[in-house]
């Protein structure tokens, strides 16, 4: 079958069939390659490759020939002595052909080279940005070329650093010649042989492991991401992204920000310049800002509002900085999670008096790391004069299980009108300012500071952006909740927490000269520093401000309500107390205010309000009787006085009988007539204080004297009551 292939395909090649003929020559070439019978199947690629080349089959033509020369390496001297083809000649034909297609071919590397060797520990520049390295390889070809350029891929293989660049983390080598391709992937091969059938060379098997570790100089150009460090609750939230230009001096440069999370939107277009001399150009593309020259060793800081269409914890933003530094591009690119969850939260409740506001604001961790609580502020406006109370030995740290309570002193302030009332400000919302720290921020930037200072004392200055990177990672993973806690309490940082070998991963990247020194270097310092002291006052870089807006709530009535007892012995300071038996007086006393109320709702067009009360208690404590409930008419400042009884039920300290208020009135137009009966009752809002809310008095037996017995003998033991005499006996 074959042989009469080979006749079929020789005669239609001779009558310039060519495409029977390349049908023929390509079966009898797989064929041959199925059986491993190299010798016959290069002829056969020959005669293949010619017809393709006639029929104007550009890209087979390429791949077939590249086929031919991969199999006429000097690998296989047989072939290379004894095969007809011109090597030389049949390379340069490819190339040629290759420039004249649309698209590339691509070859594997090691088909043609050997040796293939890339140094996977890079050199840094020195005095510009990036970074060098050593790529050696030897061609095994029959024929020499040129090659337009060589370029070494590396590929991130951090997932959440998915970026590519020419020169980044699992290597792919580039060979170009025209259009033809030579790849060479370092990913583990599968199978033992390539999918051209051609055995793998143990060059390549020995390169599949090698990685290359990449890490900016000290004095190199930076960009890092942050949240906005003072966030108003009203407003919307930004992101910042912090530009260093370090030695060089950039004359132009564009940032690009890509949202990698659903529902996150940036808004590009409102980006604008908070610190920093440098200035946007406004003619950047949509999701880019360009912005002008930045001198050597400056800063800047560009700000940039988003919103989220879903409940995010955190947000993964994607920043790709290209900037221009004497005519030559550079590239920096990072990917970073922000947490967007605000790491406080800030509850308030509110006790209205006739004329006083005392606002309860409750400050703690949203989650289990502790705060230090630099200062609070809450100013007052032209509606509200507001008294706060300092906060003493400053900064004040807060766990979760010991929150901040501050508590607000408010009073509303009146202006006087033509009218014999007075008129209140529309200004209705109050400010509180919050400045603080997250405590794990602290620990971060301390232990940064100590590796920094001793890094720039010694020879490993160099690898500060890389070590510093390292122990920021370490951080969040080392430290637990209640190591958090025990540095928050005693002001120490306890070097003991990170493990020993938290830095290897990192140094297995470095050059072995270097690898061992540093590790011994970082394995003393961590020794000769077990214990590393927080500093008292906060590091202005973690300092972090949140305003929190609140209005304060337009209460038509406030009821002032007061239980005053007779009878009962002792008084407010020493405590009252009563015997069990005793029946107690008291008044309960009830007036209202509209203080804290508008002129425009139901209450101040009323003159009197119908006010309904009623004092409750547990039966278990107290029996209740008198004018325990009822409904009166008064006016506002009126005193209205009710005699209450209290029988108290058990002994100890019990906390007087609850008061609940209602208040309801009718319309003014109605009131007099017959059809005010029938009309229905309007219900107001109102609040109560209550000025004996939490008071107790003692209920003590009615005894005079007990005798007891303290023998352990006899059937129970212990103590025996003999005799005891109440209060009412004569003695």
């Amino acid at each position: 079958m074959a042989l009469a292939l080979n006749v079929l395909g020789g005669r239609r090649s001779r009558a310039r069939d060519y495409g029977s003929a390349a049908s023929y020559f390509g079966q009898l070439s797989s064929f041959y390659c199925s059986n491993d019978w190299t010798r016959l199947e290069v002829p056969m690629l020959d005669l293949f490759a010619r017809c393709l080349k006639h029929l104007d089959r550009k890209q087979d033509f390429c791949r077939i020939g590249l086929r031919i020369l991969a199999k006429t390496t000097s690998r296989q001297p047989l072939l290379h002595h004894h095969t007809v083809l011109e090597v030389n000649h049949f390379l340069q034909d490819v190339i040629d052909v290759s420039s004249r297609l649309e698209q590339p071919v691509s070859t594997p590397l090691h088909l043609h080279f050997e040796g293939v060797y890339f140094d996977p520990y890079i050199q840094h520049s020195g005095d510009r940005d990036g970074f060098r390295t050593s790529l050696s390889l030897r061609n095994i070809m029959s024929a020499a070329f040129e090659a337009q350029h060589i370029r070494v891929k590396l590929v991130c293989i951090d997932e959440e650093q998915r970026c590519d660049i020419w020169m980044t983390s699992q290597e792919r080598v580039e060979i170009r010649s025209a259009n033809i391709v030579f790849t060479h992937d370092m990913t583990a091969p599968t199978n033992d042989a390539s999918s051209d059938g051609l055995p793998i060379s143990d060059d390549v098997l020995q390169l599949n492991s090698t990685r290359v570790l990449v890490w900016p100089d000290k004095a190199a150009f930076e960009a890092r991401l942050a949240l906005c460090k003072f966030i108003h609750l009203g407003k919307p939230r930004s992101i910042e992204v912090l530009i260093s230009s370090g030695r060089n001096k950039v004359s132009h440069g564009r940032v690009s920000i890509r949202a990698c999370s659903a529902g996150l939107r940036l808004h590009t277009a409102e980006t604008n310049i908070v610190s920093g001399n440098c200035v946007i150009l406004r003619n950047a593309q949509a999701g880019s800002i360009d912005f002008g020259t930045m001198d050597a060793r400056s800063k800047t800081t560009l700000r940039m509002p988003y919103g989220i269409d879903s409940d995010l914890s955190e947000i993964k933003i994607r920043v790709d900085v290209s900037y221009t530094v004497e005519e030559v591009g550079y590239q920096f690119n990072c990917t970073e999670e922000l947490p967007i969850r605000l790491p406080l939260s800030v509850n308030v409740q509110d006790n209205f008096q006739a004329r006083v506001l005392f606002s309860n604001f409750k400050v703690d961790t949203a989650n289990s790391i502790p705060m230090r609580i630099g200062d609070y502020t809450m100013h007052s406006t032209k509606a509200f004069q507001v008294t706060l109370p300092a906060l003493s030995n400053a900064p004040l740290t807060i766990f979760a299980r010991q929150p901040l309570s501050l508590v607000a002193q408010i009073r509303q302030r009146r202006h006087e009108t033509s009218d014999t009332r007075m008129s209140v400000s529309t200004e209705k919302t109050l400010m509180l300012r919050i400045q603080y720290a997250c405590l794990d921020q602290e620990i971060g930037t301390t232990l940064e500071n100590a590796l920094l200072e001793a890094l720039n004392e010694s020879e490993f200055g160099d690898l500060s952006r890389l070590l510093v990177t390292v122990l920021g990672k370490a951080l969040l993973s080392a430290l637990s909740p209640q190591d958090l806690e025990t540095t928050g309490l005693l002001g120490e940082i306890q070097m003991s927490s990170f493990e020993q070998d938290l830095w290897q991963p990192v140094l297995n990247g470095l050059h072995p000269d270097r690898r061992d020194k540093t590790a011994q270097w970082l394995a003393k310092w961590q020794a000769e520093n077990p214990v590393i002291v927080l500093p008292q006052a906060i590091d202005s870089r973690n300092v972090l401000g949140l305003t929190v807006p609140f209005e304060i709530p337009e209460i038509p009535v406030v009821v002032t309500g007061r239980l005053e007892t007779f009878g009962c012995g002792g008084g407010p300071e020493e405590g009252r107390f009563a015997a069990i038996d005793q029946s107690l007086l008291a008044d309960l006393s009830l007036s209202y205010s509209r203080h804290w109320s508008k002129h425009t709702d139901v209450a101040s067009e009323c003159k009197s309000l119908s006010i309904k009360y009623e004092v409750q208690a547990s039966s278990e404590q107290w029996l209740v009787g008198g004018q325990r409930k009822g409904q009166f008419t008064a006016e506002e400042g009126e005193v209205n006085r009710f005699s209450i009884i209290m029988l108290p039920q058990k002994t100890g300290h019990l906390l007087y009988p609850s008061v609940e208020v209602r208040i309801t009135t009718k319309p003014e137009s109605n009131r007099g007539s017959k059809s005010t009966e029938d009309a229905p009752e309007d219900i107001i809002p109102c609040e109560l204080d209550y000025l004996d809310q939490g008071e107790s008095v003692l209920i003590v037996p009615d005894l005079s004297s007990s005798t007891v017995s303290l023998e352990s003998s006899g059937p129970g033991g212990g103590a025996w009551l003999v005799e005891s005499r109440s209060r009412s006996e004569k003695r």
